[in-house]
């Protein structure tokens, strides 16, 4: 993941585009390292005319789902924080947000109203906020 962290947006996108991601990473997840690979590539902004089929490489059934179960098998905390990135990121995609649904349950319970939170629960905070805008909204 270092490695594709290290390309350009423009690099990542036609990385993406020239393999079918989706079963690669579902059959790796919820491993820390696909997990960081998945966020690495997700987080690319393709052009418009590009946006289909860079989500399309991400339409692999089960790929969303797997993320969302993801979310409540009680990894270390900045894990929980990518996979809800991921999670954010995927949404981006018009046709992945449906199949993200069952993730709402688990983000919607991380935005407890805390006073005291450390920063990294205030990330986790956060990454959730963002996933469910993502998801909900067009």
């Amino acid at each position: 993941s270092r490695q594709a962290a290290s390309l350009s947006n423009n690099e990542r996108v036609q990385l993406m585009l020239s393999n079918s991601w989706g079963e690669l990473i579902l059959a790796r997840l919820p491993d820390a390292a696909v997990v960081s690979l998945l966020l690495v590539l997700s987080e690319s902004r393709p052009p418009p005319a590009l946006r289909s089929a860079f989500y399309g490489s991400f339409q692999h059934e089960g790929l969303c789902e797997a993320c969302a179960d993801a979310l409540s098998s009680g990894q270390p905390l900045q894990q929980d924080v990518n996979v809800r990135l991921c999670i954010r990121n995927l949404a981006r995609g018009p046709p992945l947000r449906e199949r993200l649904a069952g993730s709402l349950p688990a983000l919607v319970s991380s935005l407890k109203n805390e006073s005291e939170q450390s920063a990294q629960t205030q990330n986790l905070v956060a990454a959730s906020a963002a996933a469910l805008c993502n998801i909900c909204c067009d």
